[in-house]
């Protein structure tokens, strides 16, 4: 492995490496690694293994590895020419990034194996490490001092993270500023830190730590320090409704009957601050749109003038007919010398902010409840659920430090692949609830995102369920996820107009398919035939067009770089196989969209 890497940092996969640099570079990559070099230790050649005579240690390396690659019965992957270390490995004109590559991660892996053995007998090694930035802005990781390194590695070292994938972390004397997965050759630490500990990791006024600790068969692994990573929350108060909101003590520490702590990423501390749920797509708009089910961390600003705050986002009073007072999250914004409420989705209206408009709180920060939790499909195990979502304990079905989880463990929560039923649970206005499943009583949890509740059915749609948690807690066959309304009334008008424009009977030739519009389906979708001499009649159903319909936000409203494997994505669950799919009429579908626009142009 040690010779494949030298080759591979050569770049000589084309033209093959001299020996006398091969055998060069191999001593480098060993000398940079105390446990390969202890292999040469007790070779009589090399009374001192760090400086050889290059010479002998060519030889010695012509007749060790070298050999093993190039000769001996079977056929060989590598052989001599001459004095050239070449490949024999096929390869097809333009693969050559491709072999590298894949050659690449089978050597870092075997050498982190190879590793890991030689530390088998390491016993409880444990160690944190400060994140710090480089000169650059990067974050990296300062090594304790010498008094607390322990067993600290030396170089390149194989680790695992919390996930299990390995990685290979370079230690030097006082930091560790390169780490990568095995097989890649980009340094992604920053990425990594970042990704743990968000932009400000390494940042001064920061004391961010991983902690590196041996498993008890020997292997090095690496996660946040959890009680760091728990520093990234913070308590708010927060209030399940904005009314309840408005109409709270200023003091935010001093609960009104209706708040309770919330534990959320935010630098907000102090007299003053609160969180609530945003309610409706009134704001899902502008540069940073809001959604319903966002946290809006904001600031009480009751004796602020509308000056003060022009041109902010708001929860304002403003007087109600029916209710006395009604609350509203808008800009605050001066048209024409008239103080406006405004939206920031289009379909809404702007309101004209009345002398009995009375701005409560400022909008600080937007919190998605997607950032929350980890990766959608990640595999949890009991002890690491706590950390994932930085809680104070375990989640449970129910409301833990303000966030609502659901979990399935049984048949009957799944009524379709993307709908779950709870009925002990009263979901409060906007609130949405992160949902981990799980197949088997002594299996990991599987995090399946974030579901929020539809009014209609008294269910919660939640996208994230695989093909096989559906099967195994779910009822029926059905692959696919439950198609939206508005995007099945807008797939009907489309074919109305399609109808209209083309009329039945006409005979379309699109993507080298020619096919006929015989008529409405009497559930909506069209009929098609072949035409004379064709295939026999089919439906393409409402369904199937409205799947390609709602592909079209996807590519910008661009029918022409609609394709079948995204329409696939969005439609059915992960890990479905093909033949659980739709994929002969998703095709007719597809096309039959694509010229309903061509004949609306």
């Amino acid at each position: 492995m040690v010779t494949l890497e030298a080759w591979l940092e050569a770049d000589a996969l084309q033209e093959g490496l001299g020996v006398p640099e091969l055998a060069q570079r191999s001593h480098a990559i060993m000398a940079r690694s105390p446990e390969l070099l202890r292999d040469l230790e007790g070779v009589t050649d090399f009374p001192d293994v760090h400086a050889p005579d290059m010479r002998r240690f060519t030889a010695y390396w012509r007749i060790n590895p070298i050999a093993a690659w190039t000769s001996g019965p079977g056929k060989r992957f590598f052989a001599l020419e001459g004095d050239r270390f070449v490949s024999r490995i096929p390869c097809p004109p333009g693969g050559e990034k491709a072999l590298s590559s894949m050659v690449r991660e089978l050597v870092d892996y075997r050498l982190a194996m190879y590793r890991a053995r030689q530390t088998e007998n390491v016993a409880g090694v444990s160690f944190s490490a400060k994140v710090l930035r480089n000169t650059q802005g990067n974050p990296i990781l300062k090594l304790p001092t010498q008094k607390g390194r322990g067993e600290i590695p030396r170089d390149e070292t194989s680790v695992r993270l919390p996930d299990g994938t390995l990685w290979l972390f370079r230690f030097m004397k006082e930091y560790c500023i390169v780490a990568r997965p095995v097989g890649s050759h980009k340094n992604e630490l920053p990425d990594l830190l970042r990704r743990w500990f968000g932009i400000a990791a390494g940042e001064a006024a920061t004391n961010f730590r991983v902690r590196f600790f041996r498993s008890p068969g020997g292997s090095l692994w690496v996660e946040p320090d959890e009680p760091q990573a728990e520093a990234l929350r913070g308590h708010l108060v927060a209030f399940p409704t904005l009314r309840a909101a408005a109409g709270s003590r200023r003091d935010p520490i001093a609960l009104a009957p209706e708040g309770e702590q919330v534990r959320l990423p935010t630098k907000a501390r102090g007299e003053g601050w609160f969180a609530v749920r945003a309610t409706g797509d009134s704001m899902h708009g502008g540069k940073e749109p809001i959604r319903d089910g966002d946290w809006l961390v904001m600031r009480f600003a009751r004796s602020a003038s509308r000056e003060a705050i022009e041109g902010k986002i708001a929860l304002v009073e403003v007087p109600d007919s029916h209710l006395g007072a009604a609350y509203l999250i808008k800009r605050l914004v001066q048209e024409d010398k008239r103080w406006i409420l405004r939206a920031e989705n289009p379909a809404h209206a702007s309101i004209h902010a009345t002398a009995g408009a009375v701005p409560i709180a400022t909008l600080v920060e937007v919190v998605k409840p997607e950032s929350l939790g980890p990766e959608v499909g990640a595999i949890i195990e009991d002890p690491k659920l706590a950390a994932s979502f930085g809680l104070s304990e375990p989640p449970r079905t129910g409301r833990i430090d303000g966030h609502l989880f659901l979990l399935l463990e049984e048949k009957g929560r799944l009524l379709a692949p993307d709908r779950i039923r709870f009925p002990g649970i009263e979901p409060r206005p906007g609130e949405t609830a992160f949902v981990l499943t799980r197949t088997g009583g002594s299996e990991p949890w599987r995090y399946a995102g974030v579901a929020r509740f539809l009014e209609d059915d008294g269910s919660w749609a939640c996208t994230g369920i695989d093909f096989h948690t559906f099967r195994v807690l779910g009822e029926g066959r059905e692959a696919s996820r439950t198609l939206p309304r508005s995007i099945e009334e807008r797939a009907r008008r489309l074919v109305e107009d399609l109808l209209r424009k083309k009329g039945a009977g006409a005979i379309v030739e699109r993507e080298g398919k020619r096919f006929r519009i015989v008529g409405p389906a009497k559930r909506g979708g069209l009929r098609i035939d072949g035409g004379p001499g064709g295939f026999e009649e089919r439906t393409v159903s409402i369904t199937d067009i409205g799947w390609v319909v709602s592909a079209l936000s996807e590519v910008n409203e661009e029918p022409r770089l609609l394709q079948e494997e995204l329409v696939h994505r969005l439609r059915y669950l992960e890990g479905t196989p093909k033949g659980s799919t739709r994929y002969i009429d998703t095709g007719w579908a597809l096309l039959l969209v694509k010229e309903a626009f061509a004949a609306k142009d």
